[in-house]
């Protein structure tokens, strides 16, 4: 099994009898973000003209906080807000997906969502998820990919919302809740985690994490911009040109980053690294939403 992210042959990392693979990352690119966006979904987009050369870069994304929550298409790499949409007050804007020519939006205490034609934000209509409880959302390419704050993922049919079956992640068998924003990428799932600076990649067949990413050091490396800022939130990937970008809630930055495999001695000590990572990683109080 190989794991997606673009990396040189030799520097692939696949989980092993003892578990996951590990991942920490390198900075490839800075470029600034809008630091009053509470990012919550985020989607790499690109439109070509008819001439070779003629295209232009941008991200989908969805803010959050009531009262405050937008749609909005935002160019890159300057984070100019080309389109924006504001949602009703009584909406708290959550993860975001691009499938064919539609946006999906989630809301977070409900089970509202907002879908959108790509070219045209104010042509929205609402539709109600089986969810009571809006947090990421992607997709395989076909069908919906939906989930709560809870360990399981659910796949829906995106014109009937129709629950089409559902898959409980988990960690040599301990759930994995507070999967915050979720990004497909060659056949795979990758996700936030909620307050943590981890990305964890999941089996979309099995539920069972496969590696785990430590961004350890991004958040402190963006408070030291002196601004006050959330927690680590949105992953987007350029599937052309294999980029992997992330930001945060509050975050005047967006960072392109290229994950490499941690490098350890022995067995043992990838045993150690592992049991480290997965308390990180791991949000073991579940009762922090009620």
């Amino acid at each position: 099994m190989i794991l997606l992210i673009a990396l040189p042959a030799s520097r692939k990392a696949a989980p092993t009898n003892s578990g996951p693979a590990i991942f920490d990352y390198e900075i490839v690119g800075e470029y600034p973000h809008d630091p009053q966006a509470f990012t919550q979904g985020l989607e790499f987009g690109r439109a070509c003209g008819k001439e070779a050369g003629q295209c232009t870069e941008f991200f989908w994304e969805s803010t959050g906080l009531r009262g405050r929550s937008t749609v909005r298409q935002v160019s890159f790499p300057n984070a100019t807000v080309l389109r924006s949409r504001a949602l009703p007050a009584e909406d708290f804007g959550e993860g975001l997906t691009r499938l064919g020519n539609s946006l999906y939006q989630l809301t977070w205490q409900s089970p509202r969502a907002w879908v959108y034609p790509i070219d045209r934000f104010e042509a929205a209509s609402l539709v109600s998820t089986p969810l009571l409880d809006g947090w990421g959302i992607t997709n395989d390419g076909a069908h919906l990919i939906l989930r709560n704050s809870s360990a399981v993922l659910s796949w829906v049919e995106p014109g009937s919302m129709r629950m089409l079956r559902t898959l409980r992640v988990q960690d040599a068998g301990r759930d994995v809740p507070f999967l915050n924003e979720l990004e497909w990428i060659n056949g795979s799932l990758w996700a936030n985690v909620w307050s943590r600076e981890c990305l964890a990649n999941i089996s979309p067949r099995t539920g069972r994490v496969r590696a785990w990413a430590s961004l350890k050091g991004l958040t402190d490396q963006v408070r030291q911009l002196g601004r006050s800022i959330d927690v680590l939130n949105g992953i987007a990937w350029d599937d052309a040109k294999k980029r992997l970008f992330v930001t945060g809630k509050l975050w005047p930055r967006l960072f392109e980053i290229r994950l490499v495999p941690r490098v350890l001695p022995d067995e043992a000590a990838r045993v150690a690294a592992l049991s480290a990572l997965r308390e990180e990683c791991i949000v073991l109080d579940t009762s922090i939403f009620g």
